[in-house]
């Protein structure tokens, strides 16, 4: 007689499916993100890849974009990039290690679900480490042994890893390097616009140009200088 096979309910199927679990912590909510938070990043409206744990290095308020630090909870993987959080730093149920060779830029809106803070008394070390790569300020108790070539199973770990981060600040990089491209349809909506909402409208990518590169063809130029 065949077994029956076994049947998930679709709440169950849904969350194994689903990229990560929730973390499990204090989750709150604030204004605005602060330096040494530990967020869940998504991959937000035009991104891709899946939520991961990150820690905050530096905000620029003006671009509204946070340079963050990969974390993960498989600490067995530690190499001497790495530094080591103890669950009662973190005041979490596990343990967290900082990816201080994975870093990159995602925006504030990519930063969903606040969920602690990395130590204080590791703090300064911490960053030193991942901005600098000088790691004098932490404990060698909290670091990996170095990698040793592609033999080594944290080899490919330490790839998927980077893929990982990649695939999350991806547009948000391209926009960084890249610049601003205007949608021709944008500057040409302005010829059915009022007079107030045309200079409002060449004012706001005026400000914007002066934050950052915007491409726009010819055409689309000539009618914002006239407009402007």
């Amino acid at each position: 007689m065949m077994e029956r096979e076994l049947e998930l309910p679709s709440w169950l199927t849904d969350a194994l499916a689903s990229d990560v679990a929730p973390p499990r912590g204090t989750l709150t909510k604030q204004e605005s993100p602060k330096v040494g938070d530990i967020y869940v990043v998504t991959p937000g409206r035009l991104g891709t890849g899946a939520n991961r744990l990150c820690a905050v290095l530096e905000l620029d308020s003006a671009m509204e974009t946070a340079r963050v630090a990969l974390l993960t909870n498989e600490t067995e993987y530690a190499c001497d990039w790495d530094v080591r959080m103890r669950h009662d730093e973190l005041q979490l149920p596990y343990e967290l290690m900082m990816e201080c060779d994975i870093i990159s830029s995602v925006w504030w809106t990519q930063l969903s679900t606040l969920v602690g803070h990395a130590p204080n008394a590791a703090w300064s070390g911490l960053f030193l480490a991942a901005t600098t790569g000088d790691f004098r300020e932490v404990d060698e108790s909290r670091r990996g042994t170095p990698i040793h070539g592609p033999s080594d199973p944290r080899w490919t770990f330490r790839e998927l890893e980077l893929s990982s981060l990649q695939a999350l600040s991806a547009e948000c990089m391209s926009r960084l390097i890249d610049g601003l491209v205007l949608d021709p349809g944008l500057v040409c909506a302005l010829a059915e616009a009022g007079r107030e909402e045309q200079l409002a409208i060449a004012a706001a990518i005026s400000e914007r140009a002066g934050q950052e590169m915007v491409t726009m063809d010819p055409g689309s130029l000539a009618l914002l200088l006239s407009r402007a």
